[in-house]
């Protein structure tokens, strides 16, 4: 009756540990304190002298993509074959983390050979993505981490080969830095 059953919704991770042990600026930050204390426990020599430590910390930019809530499936009528769409009744819900200045983008990438391509609310206009998707900008309001959640919908534009029933939810989103 359909395709096979898939995971519902798939993100492509965005990296955020560079090979780093325990990952992430935390990481950073507690061996920059760490070593802030070990040399403050030297004792300075007998002459009085003092020694100077600099410590600097580089924050890597990150963008993250987390599905709040998203259809696990999506049912297809023979009337929406007929008449070539179909509205997803369930909203895709996302949250955008970052902290890059100038924002993140998020890819939406059709998954099946039965979306010929799909038209994308909630991002402030309507996005149109074909068969081989594409991106919208999700622009940042300056320095520091940035948290931004959209409820997206979708009309699913179907090729005319698609069978009716329920198949497994046919699109794909990601994010990554702009």
């Amino acid at each position: 009756m359909g395709a096979p059953a898939r995971p519902a919704m798939r993100f492509a991770p965005a990296p955020c540990r560079r090979g780093v042990p325990g990952g992430g600026t935390q990481w950073f930050l507690r061996a920059a304190v760490l070593a802030g204390l070990a040399a403050a426990a030297v004792p300075v020599g007998a002459g009085g002298s003092t020694s100077t430590l600099t410590v600097s910390a580089t924050i890597l930019p990150f963008t993250r993509l987390e599905a709040v809530s998203a259809p696990r499936t999506v049912t297809i009528g023979l009337q929406d074959v007929e008449r070539g769409w179909v509205d997803v009744d369930t909203p895709v819900q996302v949250s955008v983390t970052s902290n890059h200045p100038r924002g993140a983008l998020l890819l939406v990438a059709p998954t099946s050979e039965y979306i010929e391509r799909t038209d994308v609310s909630g991002l402030g206009r309507v996005v149109l993505v074909g068969r081989n998707g594409g991106f919208v900008a999700l622009p940042g309001s300056g320095a520091g981490r940035q948290r931004t959640d959209h409820l997206l919908r979708f009309r699913l534009f179907l090729a005319k080969a698609t069978p009716p029933g329920t198949h497994a939810w046919p699109i794909q989103l990601s994010a990554q830095l702009l």
